[in-house]
């Protein structure tokens, strides 16, 4: 990075951290909304409305990560059918965890290290957790079959996913055997491996200083970083939460679907808002905004099933999905917002670090300058500081309570500075005599500049110039208060 980037990602470190979890969290919800819709269809339902469909499949090929989809493929086979697409999504990530794997063993046993806590295995389960609902749907897909009668009292069955496939003999039990195995691989053992490697580094997790830890858990930190120290069992449901509303729903009939699917996005609502898991604040309204969308998407298809019924029962498909559209853009400033939020708090985070040292720093430098003063007390002949006190009230008797301003000729910051430089030297020669008559040390100062005399005259004066009067100045150091009240009497 060059040092202007490299500042500026220290400096916003934190709502850069924010923004990541954030948008994690709207892909996520986004592979919930077109996973929903996916499993609804498959299984004979209605969809969204057309308008909002077509969004979906314009976002679908950026969020669901099927590599099977975007790059077409089975363009690379002749005459495919189903099981190529299933062996594809499932062996590739298999191969890729094989290989990250062998290789992060290689640079461990060269370089030293752990395997498990290695940049390898930490973009191994970026992966994974990104695409676990879009294989496990792939998977999950497997399983249903339709029946077709014949006439003659009799049925052909075949897989739902492609007609081409019976579901009999040799080939489909084989098929399904291998589905069977995925099953237990994808949507049941990812989580479960990752609760598993959790749990492992949960004391590291639950003591961690910082909301991602040190770089012994990086290749955790993905599924952590959201989550309060002690509330990290909180990923592994989630990943159960996006597996129930998308690659599970397959292996039931629409109006179960939307029943099941209602039941858990309002639960998950409920139990976050409840709990409050998050580490950041801002995170809780993201995700609350998210459930909510997801909610709104099975009420959605709930709409759909019902406008079969009848005129009666129809909502308008505009509306709806307007309102499924307004929802979505709606998240987007929840996240802005919460962006920004989380700046505004490493902010004031940072004042009140700086207050609070400041405070500290006040209070011994207090507690300095009161056994300075009591040395001086203690040397000083009787009544003396008795006599400095009443020398001092009386100056400030005498002191004018009216405003003191330059003359009429040095209004201007311009004219100030002028007559600044000009007469520096003699009052400094002026004030040196004053103080060391008194028998008093004099430090000249250096002139006001003029960017610091509009700046005072802009902060204290709304912009009168005339009334800054300490554009020279210097100070006296007294050793004794007989030598300071000498100095204030000569004021008088």
């Amino acid at each position: 990075y060059s040092p202007w980037a490299r500042a500026f990602f220290e400096k916003h470190a934190t709502a850069i951290d924010a923004l990541k979890s954030y948008t994690a969290q709207y892909l996520i919800t986004w592979q919930i909304v077109i996973g929903l819709a996916a499993a609804h269809l498959f299984r004979g339902g209605a969809g969204y409305p057309q308008l909002f469909t077509t969004l979906t499949n314009a976002v679908a090929m950026l969020v669901t990560l099927d590599v099977f989809e975007v790059f077409h493929a089975d363009c690379f086979v002749d005459d495919p059918d189903y099981t190529y697409k299933l062996y594809a999504a499932t062996l590739l990530p298999l191969g890729l965890t094989a290989l990250v794997l062998a290789v992060s063993r290689v640079v461990v046993a060269v370089t030293g290290g752990h395997v498990l806590r290695g940049t390898g295995v930490k973009w191994l389960l970026v992966v994974l957790y990104f695409t676990l609902t879009t294989t496990s749907t792939i998977v999950c897909q497997t399983f249903a079959c339709n029946e077709f009668e014949r006439g003659d009292g009799t049925t052909d069955s075949f897989m739902s996913v492609d007609m081409v496939i019976e579901c009999e003999g040799t080939r489909y039990e084989s098929i399904i055997a291998y589905a069977t195995a995925m099953f237990f691989v994808f949507p049941v053992g990812v989580p479960l491996l990752v609760g598993v490697l959790m749990w492992t580094r949960r004391r590291d997790i639950a003591s961690r200083e910082t909301i991602g830890g040190d770089e012994s858990l990086a290749s955790l930190r993905l599924l952590f970083q959201a989550y309060l120290p002690t509330a990290w069992p909180f990923a592994i449901g989630d990943m159960y939460r996006r597996l129930s509303l998308t690659s599970l729903l397959m292996f039931f009939s629409p109006v179960y679907q939307s029943a099941i699917a209602l039941f858990v996005a309002l639960v998950s609502i409920v139990l976050t808002r409840e709990v409050a898991p998050f580490v950041e604040p801002g995170m809780e309204s993201v995700n609350q905004s998210c459930g909510w969308l997801s909610t709104l998407a099975v009420v959605a298809l709930i709409f759909g099933l019902l406008n079969r019924l009848g005129p009666a029962y129809s909502v308008d498909d505009s509306a709806l999905s307007a309102a499924l559209c307004a929802a979505s853009v709606l998240v987007v400033g929840f996240i802005a917002h919460s962006t920004d939020r989380a700046r505004r708090s490493r902010d004031a985070d940072m004042l009140k670090t700086f207050f609070e040292a400041l405070e500290t720093q006040d209070k011994d430098d207090k507690r300095g300058f009161d056994d300075a003063y009591a040395k001086y007390v203690a040397k000083a002949s009787k009544g003396a500081e008795a006599r400095l006190l009443g020398k001092l009230a009386e100056l400030a008797e005498r002191t004018p309570k009216t405003p003191v301003r330059q003359p009429d000729e040095l209004k201007t910051v311009e004219a100030l500075v002028a007559a600044s430089n000009e007469y520096n030297d003699t009052v400094h020669e002026t004030l040196r005599r004053m103080v060391e008559a008194c028998g008093g040390e004099y430090h000249a100062g250096p002139p006001k500049l003029g960017a610091r005399i509009k700046q005072k005259a802009d902060a204290d004066y709304n912009g009168d110039a005339s009334q800054v009067i300490d554009t020279l100045r210097g100070s006296g150091m007294y050793h004794s208060l007989e030598g300071y009240t000498r100095a204030v009497e000569a004021l008088l």
